[in-house]
C-alpha cells in the first residue's frame, strides 16, 4: 500500500533565538539555504559578534570559490538581526 507524502505548510521565514556559536551558525545555514532569517538575542553585543562571524564565513566562502559574490550577497540580504523577540518571531514559519 502506497501512501502519499504528508504536506505541511511551506517554511519561508525562520527565527533563530540566541546568537551564540550555534545560533549564528544555524542562522547562516538557514539564510544560505534560501530562507528569510531573523537572528534574535537579548544582547546587542552578541548580535554584533554574530553578524561579524557570519560576514566572515560568507567572505571566506567567496575567497575559496564555494559561493559567488551574488550568492554571498543573497545570504547577507536574507538575514536580519534584532533584540526584539516579538519582531523576531512575528512572521516566522519556524522558530529554532
Amino acid at each position: 500500500m502506497k501512501t502519499a507524502p504528508v504536506e505541511g505548510p511551506a517554511v519561508r521565514r525562520v527565527a533563530v533565538l540566541g546568537a551564540g556559536t550555534m545560533g549564528h551558525g544555524i542562522a547562516h545555514a538557514a539564510a544560505a539555504a534560501g530562507f528569510e532569517t531573523c537572528l534574535y538575542d537579548v544582547a546587542s553585543e552578541a548580535l554584533a559578534r554574530a553578524r561579524e562571524a557570519i560576514d566572515g564565513i560568507v567572505s571566506r566562502g567567496v575567497e575559496l570559490g564555494k559561493v559567488s559574490v551574488s550568492e554571498a550577497a543573497g545570504v547577507i540580504n536574507r538575514l536580519a538581526f534584532t533584540t526584539d523577540l516579538g519582531l523576531a518571531v512575528r512572521e516566522a514559519d519556524l522558530v529554532i
